[in-house]
């Protein structure tokens, strides 16, 4: 299988993974022209910390299966907020309180939102 390099198609294929496991709210963000840490960012919520474990644990053997190394991941244990680091993409599973309470994507609110209902 060939290895997927394209950030974009990285964070989509996230995003439809997350939306087949149930993940609310997916929101991609084309982070580009604002900052240099990634190219992507998807944020999405999760109605418990099993349901946040579950979603990181699925894309995260998926990438792997798709030879995209995974560079971070934090709060995997806590599971209420899981970072996944994977350089050109950055992915944020939120338990739904603490997505409310921290409003990334208001954060990155100069970042152009991805249509994922025209892609997926």
């Amino acid at each position: 299988m060939a290895k997927i390099t394209n950030s974009k198609t990285k964070g989509v294929l996230a995003a439809k993974l997350a939306i087949e496991k149930k993940g609310e709210n997916v929101i991609l963000l084309d982070i580009r022209k604002i900052t240099t840490i990634a190219d992507y960012m998807l944020v999405l919520s999760c109605t418990s910390t099993k349901h946040t474990q579950g979603i990181a644990a699925f894309i995260k053997e998926s990438f792997e299966n798709k030879k995209i190394k995974l560079l971070s991941i934090e709060g995997f244990n806590e599971g209420s907020w899981i970072l996944l680091d994977y350089g050109d993409i950055i992915i944020h599973i939120f338990d739904q309180p603490l997505r409310e309470f921290y409003q990334i994507e208001n954060l990155w609110k100069d970042g152009k939102q991805v249509k994922l209902d025209k892609i997926i």
